[in-house]
């Protein structure tokens, strides 16, 4: 089997495919929330936090929220280039 997870140098990962986009899909900060209210560990209320934070930095527009099209780069050089211009309606519901 091929690994989907790989380490980076750094000590964090990445996955190992060509899906390197976020469309502001709601289901890990959803799986965040659930986790923490079954387990009450402060860990997983910590990370939908920080996921919330990272899209208020790198997704929010002046009038909406857009995906982003390649998470692998640093945004704040390339945001004009890798923000899209639109915002599913999922991301409101």
């Amino acid at each position: 089997d091929k690994k989907r997870v790989r380490d980076s140098d750094d000590g964090d990962f990445f996955a190992e495919n060509e899906r390197t986009f976020y469309t502001l899909r709601p289901e890990a900060v959803e799986s965040f929330f659930v986790l923490h209210q079954l387990t009450a560990d402060p860990i997983y209320r910590e990370w939908g936090w920080e996921v919330f934070l990272s899209i208020e930095r790198y997704c929010k527009t002046d009038v909406a929220y857009g995906g982003l099209k390649d998470v692998r780069h640093d945004p704040e050089d390339w945001l004009d280039m890798l923000l899209e211009d639109k915002m599913e309606s999922f991301f409101l519901a």
